[in-house]
């Protein structure tokens, strides 16, 4: 799964499945977050579907690979070409899942389970953690432990497809 699926959200490439896309946005619309932090870019179309969703939403997004393309943003877009767990993204990314505002964090990188562990518990009651490639880069193998404690919102439909994107809410 992890790698093969992509689709397209509005002439963007998102690398997620393409009939995963409009319950993901209505999950996003629902929750309608203030601010949006994601793990993992590539070519933004994710952030670009958050964007879309909630266009008052501040997008706060970290990759290795500066290819997305940042034109199709307003200013509350910020692109940081950088290893998130470098020790100036760690304070940052950390800082921004203690902000106050409702928020939605997913981890799309390259170390979805380390994201999730290390960014998750900094989030407040009420925020969205989500991930992507569930369940071959990160499983409830790997975080089990810690989802146990946290509401799952909406996975059924996800599950029942095998998709790969998964929703928890924060208790």
């Amino acid at each position: 799964m992890a790698g093969r699926c992509q689709g397209i959200f509005q002439n963007v490439i998102i690398r997620h499945e393409q009939g995963a896309l409009v319950f993901i946005q209505e999950l996003i619309q629902k929750f309608d977050p203030e601010l949006f932090i994601e793990i993992g870019t590539k070519y933004g179309g994710f952030s670009y579907l958050v964007y879309k969703t909630c266009p008052n939403v501040e997008i706060h997004t970290y990759d290795i690979d500066d290819i997305v393309n940042k034109k199709l943003f307003n200013e509350k877009f910020h692109f940081y070409n950088t290893d998130s767990f470098n020790e100036s993204s760690v304070i940052n990314i950390t800082k921004l899942c203690q902000d106050p505002r409702r928020k939605l964090l997913y981890c799309d990188g390259g170390s979805k389970t380390k994201e999730f562990l290390t960014f998750g518990p900094y989030l407040n009651k009420g925020d969205i953690l989500g991930c992507h490639d569930w369940p071959a880069e990160i499983n409830l193998h790997t975080v089990g432990h810690y989802v146990k404690n946290l509401l799952p919102i909406d996975n059924s439909i996800f599950e029942d497809m095998a998709w790969g994107s998964r929703f928890y809410q924060i208790l």
